[in-house]
């Protein structure tokens, strides 16, 4: 059963704009919103990927223990990326 972030999270969850998963299916790697605004609930963090958190002033990425090396570098390329747009 896939991991479900637990404990307090140090980051402004309710104010994010958007949250978006990185994963790699196969060999594509995919980039999906999983939720936005005040609806945002911590339990879309699984372990088993990256998630990039755009707040207003922030980019948080959450790296599960369970992502892989590439889930890993592409979360960390496409925050840093976002940061610049």
């Amino acid at each position: 059963m896939p991991g479900i972030a637990e404990g307090p999270l140090s980051m402004p969850w309710h104010f994010a704009r958007f949250v978006s998963q990185v994963s790699v299916l196969s060999v594509l790697l995919t980039l999906a919103e999983v939720g936005s605004g005040a609806s945002l609930e911590r339990d879309v963090l699984r372990s088993e990927d990256v998630f990039i958190l755009d707040a207003p002033s922030e980019i948080f990425v959450w790296v599960g223990k369970g992502a892989t090396p590439t889930e890993r570098k592409e979360g960390m390329l496409r925050g840093v990326e976002s940061m610049r747009h």
